[in-house]
């Protein structure tokens, strides 16, 4: 996943574009109160929506990546243990 800082600038009414060679470009630079007053909330299920899908996304395979190594360290944990009581039945 990749977010840059200037992802929620568009739901806050601050509209801007990336110009090759020169970088983010804000159409008006916020210089006084008048401009602070056209800031508008962000509501980020509104304006950037594939945000939280995106880390909804990653949080489950995170979890399930979690639950894999849990199951499989038990695993041979079992293994191990059998392999000990085993060898010293066997001694």
């Amino acid at each position: 996943m990749f977010s840059d800082i200037l992802t929620p600038l568009t739901g806050m009414n601050i509209p801007f574009d990336i110009i090759k060679g020169k970088g983010p470009i804000i159409h008006k630079p916020i210089r006084n109160a008048e401009g602070v007053a056209e800031v508008t909330d962000l509501v980020p299920e509104e304006a950037v929506p594939y945000v939280g899908d995106t880390l909804r996304a990653l949080k489950a395979e995170v979890s399930m990546c979690i639950l894999c190594v849990h199951v499989l360290t038990c695993h041979i944990v079992s293994v191990v243990m059998m392999a000990v009581i085993k060898w010293k039945l066997a001694v």
